[in-house]
């Protein structure tokens, strides 16, 4: 079945279209009508050998980016996972990625042409890098093995046992002779290309690896770690050499300069390092979060670094002032939400933003920042005055839509704010915070009106979800409250009267955690989602199962009834969505154009179109009208 969605996901995608005005309308999968944003920056950035373009490992494809003007000038998609990371070959011609997919895919950078996928791995493949002469194409994946191709026929050349947890990256020495290879046990190895022999293990970081870099003499390697700063080694003898910037921890990536002299280092900040005497040079200010993705121009005078802010900078290192900025780039889509107008799309993603988008053109309106707060969800009151954001920072800001101003900020001490619900008049905000109570606001006074309470037996076991969960719904009549929990010694749904805020019904049958619940717009029926791959109808007055929609392959992240009530829209970590015929639960179409964990999916208030936002860092904007 995994198969069969993969090939109809590789056939539905479009091909890029250079004559769209809009680049971020480029390669749209079918039956999306609009794209929102250009995919996360979920790769490496990388310099085209003779410093021309830029290659931008995306949720969605590779971006090629001309370094003069920071205009996009293609998109390669094909990839059926979020891009890891890119590679030139050394002359510049051929281009590689790395995917989730478990899959390499080469491409012929002048034209954009795809010339054939490398295909062996059985995990992610995590990184990818071209040797020195160009004849060996070298990809590490978190299946723990090193493997060589030769990048011209796609042959499989040698395979090496790392036998390290989850291999993150790999670098080749500046005469090809050595590859090191770091994962996340904490240790990096360095291995014999020509024997396929692992002659030494460097140890001393004590947290996760994010980056090694050779220096261009071969004869140091430098490691960044996210806690404890950089350490140098020196490659002949493996001592441990020094180490720098312990002072600033969370490195997210480090490079040396074309002549050797300069070492950076991604933080929140950039930070540049005399090589020679350890001194710290400048630091380079503007980025918003980590910079996980910086590399030298290949004449060492411009740096560029990528960020989970979502932009990308282009810096003069002489000055330290930036060039040029590229934006576009969201990051995770945690939340969607449609304003009752249809006209404006709220979305939620990882940091401490929320932005405000015109469904027609799809363009960022506005975007609405809290400081240190991390958003899990959003939703419009019924009649649009308001927007609510229920964050990590035990808060839930409200505000106007129309102008950004916060109204009010509702504090919740006991925990995160995972999920939040307007009772259809507008008079209550229900917010879930990850624990066993729900919160009834007065969204207009900041006010807390009452707290549900409920009990569950046996140790509780929270499941890890990457995004909010929409486990909180009033019944369209607002007299009742349903509600899920991700907890799995709890896999049930509870229903509570709102006003007297008693439980009066536990619907049970789920073996997972609740995920997502909606009640239909008649509010006749109660539809769950759940980890355990399926979606169950219920009779809402009396609890009574109807029936169990099966078809996932993977757990229900997100589920939505159309507003008249004849679709029931069911998503899950698989990247796919599933179309029912709510009535009677017949399968009616799946739609596949993400390329990673689908977070929320949500209907226009005219049903006309489905919003999905995914992990790959876009909103996709179904048309259901055809």
């Amino acid at each position: 079945m995994k198969v069969i969605l993969a090939l109809l996901t590789f056939f539905t995608l479009s091909v890029f279209n250079a004559s769209s005005e809009d680049p971020s309308q480029w390669g749209l999968p079918q039956g999306v009508k609009t794209r929102l944003g250009k995919g996360a920056i979920s790769g490496q950035i990388r310099y085209s050998p003779d410093g021309t373009l830029l290659a931008v490992g995306s949720g969605i494809g590779i971006w090629l980016y001309d370094i003069a003007t920071f205009q996009e000038t293609n998109l390669l998609t094909g990839h059926l996972g979020i891009i890891f990371d890119v590679a030139f070959s050394p002359e510049g011609a051929m281009l590689a990625s790395a995917s989730s997919d478990k899959t390499i895919r080469l491409w012929e950078v002048d034209t954009g042409t795809y010339l054939h996928t490398l295909e062996g791995h059985t995990s992610a493949v995590s990184r990818v890098v071209f040797s020195p002469d160009g004849n060996t194409l070298t990809s590490v994946s978190w299946d723990e093995t090193i493997r060589l191709w030769n990048p011209g026929t796609g042959e499989q050349l040698r395979t090496l046992d790392a036998s390290m947890s989850k291999v993150s990256g790999v670098a080749f020495s500046p005469d090809g002779s050595m590859l090191a290879v770091w994962s996340w046990d904490k240790t990096f190895r360095l291995w014999n290309v020509a024997t396929g022999e692992s002659p030494q293990t460097l140890e001393g970081h004590t947290s996760n690896i994010t980056s090694v870099a050779f220096s261009p003499d071969g004869l140091t390697l430098a490691g960044g770690s996210r806690r404890e700063g950089i350490h140098f080694w020196n490659i002949m003898t493996g001592a441990h050499l020094d180490t720098l910037g312990e002072e600033i921890p969370g490195v997210g990536s480090i490079a040396f300069s074309p002549d050797g002299s300069t070492l950076a280092s991604g933080h929140r900040d950039l930070h540049l390092w005399d090589v020679t005497t350890g001194v710290h040079l400048r630091t380079l200010a503007g980025h918003t979060d980590g910079v996980d993705n910086l590399t030298f121009s290949p004449d060492g005078r411009q740096i560029v670094s990528g960020n989970q802010d979502g932009t990308i900078r282009l810096w003069n290192l002489a000055t330290g002032v930036p060039i040029r900025t590229i934006e576009g780039h969201i990051r995770t889509i945690y939340d969607i939400a449609f304003s009752p107008d249809g006209a404006t799309l709220a979305s939620t993603s990882r940091g401490e933003t929320v932005h405000l988008w015109d469904v027609v053109p799809g363009a960022i309106k506005q975007t609405l920042v809290e400081d240190w707060s991390q958003f899990n969800s959003v939703t419009f009151s019924p009649d649009g005055s308001m927007l609510a954001g229920g964050s990590s920072h035990h808060t839930i800001p409200l505000w106007n839509p129309k102008t950004g101003a916060q109204l009010r900020i509702l504090t919740n001490d006991t925990g995160r704010d995972y999920s939040i619900a307007f009772s259809p008049d507008g008079n209550i905000l229900a917010s879930w915070n990850g624990d066993t109570t729900i919160q009834l606001w007065n969204p207009k006074t900041g006010t807390q009106l009452r707290t549900l309470h409920w009990d569950t037996s046996g140790t509780p076991r929270i499941a890890y979800k990457p995004a909010a969960s929409t486990t909180l719904a009033f019944s369209p009549d607002g007299t009742t409250l349903a509600s899920g929990s991700n907890n799995l010694s709890d896999p049930n749904v509870r229903l509570w009267n709102v006003e007297t805020g008693v439980q009066e019904r536990i619907l049970e049958g789920h073996t997972a955690d609740i995920t997502s619940v909606a009640f239909s717009p008649d509010g006749s029926t109660l539809a769950s989602g759940s980890g355990d791959h399926t979606v169950r109808m219920w009779a809402a007055q009396t609890g009574t199962p109807r029936w169990t929609l099966e078809g996932h392959e993977t757990g229900i992240s997100s589920i939505a009834f159309s507003p008249d009530g004849s679709i029931l829209a069911s998503a899950d970590g698989d990247s796919i969505i599933h179309l029912w015929d709510a009535m009677t639960g017949v399968h009616r179409h799946t739609l596949n154009g993400h390329t990673s964990y689908i977070t929320s999916i949500v209907f226009s208030p005219d049903g006309s179109t489905l919003g999905s936002g995914s992990y790959d860092g876009t909103v996709l904007l179904w048309d259901l009208a055809r």
